[in-house]
């Protein structure tokens, strides 16, 4: 992902990513590329580890900030 991850644009990112993660054994989303993520983008990106939990695909995410990868566990 590049750019923002905010209120408007996490609703289309929520969608791609239960898309992107259809019959998929394994996903990694890129988030070093992120200029910024709000708490709708966080929202999307826990809806997006808990789709894959509930499907049973491996979710990984690469990241550049450390406040996403306690957030994303502590969710």
């Amino acid at each position: 992902m590049t750019g923002e991850l905010d209120v408007d644009t996490a609703p289309h990112i929520r969608q791609a990513l239960v898309e992107a993660m259809a019959g998929q054994e394994q996903v990694t989303i890129d988030l070093r590329r992120l200029g910024f993520c709000d708490c709708a983008g966080l929202s999307a990106l826990i809806a997006a580890r808990n789709t894959a939990r509930h499907h049973g695909t491996t979710l990984t995410f690469r990241r550049r900030f450390l406040w996403r990868d306690r957030s994303l566990n502590r969710a």
